[in-house]
């Protein structure tokens, strides 16, 4: 008999999250135990389409302002109770808040909520900052387990007043497959963009967002663009473009910005991952950042800030540095540059091997499989 498993997320378009979720049903698909269905409370998105093209089935609840919240919670009720999951997870905290509460009215015995954040970006009088602070106390009551994406996840919730006890680190999973690919990647991304075989390229992936904190990747990049007369910076990821008039003036105030190359968001990240031959993670907050693990199967090495987890996802295999300091990575970038090919390769083989051994896409769907089970049993 397999355990029905209803996921609850805000919403599918591409993201951290809503790739784990992906990820996570889609390394269950020849898994008869475990059955699961999607509610987004508000679109599709590109995640959602791609789980019903996989024979998911995915509702969407078009949640798109505060007044719909009340219709959208009654239709979640309404939903709950004529699929009789064994479980609800929740993911991220509007779906903790709205999901968890809608699976305890409907009679929803087991509660999985999901925290992502190490952080919280808006105001103390923001709509995030109560929806935090509500779930914190309705924490003790509502969920019977907590699933952090992170370490410091935890540690920054359980900080905040969230239940402590129900909180479990449950680290997101990676198709170690994109691997076999890399040179076919390197080549088809260096053709397109035009990059020449000599021109060594430093990457930088990520949405615009002030946690992500792109200024420090140019201001870094600015230390060392005009040193090296082969080097180019590659950015990637959504609003990443000459449009965007806030990065297009700090790209401007670098004084190198024809050394730049914008390419906003892509479908596969590995692919242009294998067109740098070092990857920068600049953020000044993460929680569990997926694309150190991306970098690291596509064998880059990595220079990163200390942001969530990355000390620990990194390990002995790249560079730490402090977050919100352009002229430390900076100066970590150069020291790479300046190593022999050799060395980086050996690093990135680390690199590889530690996210085979703590973050394989096995690993993961092994994990969600025991919490599920001890849940029912």
């Amino acid at each position: 008999m397999s355990i029905k498993i209803i996921h609850v997320i805000i919403g599918l378009n591409v993201g951290g999250a809503e790739i784990a979720l992906k990820r996570l049903i889609f390394a269950h698909r020849h898994n008869s135990s475990y059955f699961h269905q999607v509610i987004s409370l508000t679109t599709s998105g590109k995640i959602g389409n791609d789980l019903r093209i996989d024979g998911i089935k995915v509702t969407c609840l078009g949640l798109n302002s505060f007044a719909n919240i009340p219709r959208v919670f009654f239709q979640l009720i309404k939903i709950l109770n004529a699929e009789h999951p064994d479980i609800v997870q929740t993911w991220m905290y509007h779906a903790n808040l709205l999901g968890g509460l809608a699976a305890k009215v409907a009679g929803v015995k087991k509660i999985a909520w999901g925290i992502r954040n190490v952080s919280i970006p808006q105001s103390f009088f923001s709509l995030t900052n109560f929806l935090v602070l509500s779930s914190s106390l309705l924490s003790y009551f509502i969920p019977n387990i907590i699933i952090c994406c992170a370490n410091s996840a935890l540690e920054f919730h359980s900080k905040i007043g969230y239940c402590s006890n129900k909180m479990i680190v449950l680290n997101n999973g990676f198709d170690l497959s994109h691997s076999t690919k890399k040179d076919q990647y390197r080549a088809e991304i260096r053709s397109i963009l035009k990059i020449q075989d000599d021109e060594f390229i430093i990457g930088n992936i990520g949405r615009v967002d002030s946690l992500k904190d792109q200024r420090n990747f140019i201001l870094a990049a600015k230390s060392i663009g005009k040193k090296f007369c082969n080097i180019k910076f590659l950015m990637v990821g959504r609003n990443i473009d000459w449009q965007n008039s806030i990065l297009s003036k700090w790209l401007l105030e670098s004084g190198c910005s024809e050394k730049f190359l914008l390419v906003g968001e892509q479908d596969n990240v590995f692919k242009y991952l294998s067109a740098m031959d070092i990857y920068c993670l600049s953020s000044r907050s993460e929680g569990f950042p997926n694309v150190l693990c991306e970098a690291m199967i596509m064998r880059v090495p990595c220079v990163s800030t200390s942001a969530g987890d990355a000390s620990t996802i990194i390990n002995d295999s790249g560079i730490i540095v402090p977050i919100s300091n352009p002229l430390s990575l900076g100066l970590a970038l150069k020291s790479l540059i300046l190593e022999s090919s050799e060395y980086r390769r050996e690093m990135s083989e680390r690199a590889f091997n530690r996210v085979v051994s703590n973050y394989s896409l096995h690993i993961y769907s092994t994990k969600a499989a025991n919490i599920y089970d001890s849940l029912i049993n």
